[in-house]
């Protein structure tokens, strides 16, 4: 007998059983875990490393399997070669954007049951907005129509980022700006009296769907168009409230990490230690050798550089 529960599917909406699927894809989990020294780490629970990303009991079998295919193509077209430093450029299909849409929708979806017993804190127009998405985003999954209407998919390579002199930014946030945002993942849906979206951060990719956008936004070198395209981590520029989340999600995970017990800290110098020379294969200590950069030099421009 099968141990998964019956349920409504939240994409197909029929009566099947119900798997524990993914958010955000394993295979960010398994790349950050063999590129990293330490372990990782719940930001609500920091003393407590991670055995697995968060699940949801979200699709049946079917459903899982139509997202499988385009996580496999992002993961391999996109994901890793981006990552090891393979490449910079990057010709693409429409499975990308299968792959943020489904992405997206998952993180909106979840969202959307989560705040059922709140929507009236939420604006109105905000609640038609998140509605409306979720619709036709649901249908582009399911083929019942070939376009994605006004919801737009941006894609922004967080490269080591050395110099930057805008004053909005605390010290705090400059010394953790690229170990942080490169060793970490999220996803959640945002808005603002401008724009409404969907954010991911995918140890470092971001990933941005927009449901509206705000017009007073620059986005250079980001979108990703339909059904194809080429896209470069290169002259890539992003002037958004977006940056404001990168913001918030490093001091919330630097003000977490000052919630670690001596114990963790220990356990974490200790294999650190044990590592040697070796620690500096890993990418986390280029991120750190930018982040000491970055924090001595804080009145240059603005500068995105490769760490290869």
């Amino acid at each position: 007998m099968s141990k998964n529960p019956i349920g409504k599917c939240a994409l197909c909406r029929q009566n099947k059983e119900l798997r524990l699927s993914h958010i955000i894809p394993h295979f960010v989990k398994v790349w950050l875990e063999n590129n990293s020294p330490g372990k990782l780490r719940n930001s609500s629970l920091p003393n407590k490393p991670v055995q697995d990303l968060d699940k949801c009991r979200l699709l049946c079998h079917d459903c899982e399997e139509l997202f499988s295919f385009d996580e496999k193509y992002f993961s391999e077209t996109i994901f890793t070669p981006y990552l090891d430093f393979k490449k910079t450029k990057f010709d693409y299909n429409e499975s990308l954007t299968r792959f943020i849409i489904s992405l997206s929708w998952r993180t909106l979806y979840v969202e959307l049951e989560g705040l059922a017993q709140n929507f009236s804190s939420i604006p109105y127009e905000t609640r038609i907005t998140l509605f409306h998405a979720e619709q036709v985003m649901r249908d582009y999954l399911l083929g019942k129509r070939n376009d994605i209407g006004t919801i737009e998919n941006h894609i922004f390579f967080f490269n080591s980022v050395q110099h930057t002199n805008n004053p909005i930014f605390s010290q705090q946030f400059q010394y953790l700006l690229n170990t942080t945002t490169h060793g970490s993942t999220a996803s959640y849906i945002t808005f603002s009296n401008k724009s409404v979206y969907a954010y991911a951060n995918l140890a470092g990719i971001l990933i941005i769907t927009f449901f509206s956008t705000n017009p007073e936004d620059k986005w250079i070198n980001t979108k990703i168009e339909l059904p194809n395209g080429t896209i470069s981590a290169e002259k890539q520029e992003m002037v958004s409230d977006v940056m404001g989340e990168i913001e918030r999600n490093v001091l919330y995970i630097g003000n977490t990490n000052k919630e670690l017990s001596d114990i963790q800290k220990e356990k974490i110098r200790n294999r650190i230690q044990a590592c040697g020379d070796e620690i500096k294969k890993f990418p986390i200590y280029q991120d750190w050798m930018a982040d000491i950069t970055l924090n001595y030099d804080l009145n240059e421009p603005y500068k995105k550089s490769n760490t290869d």
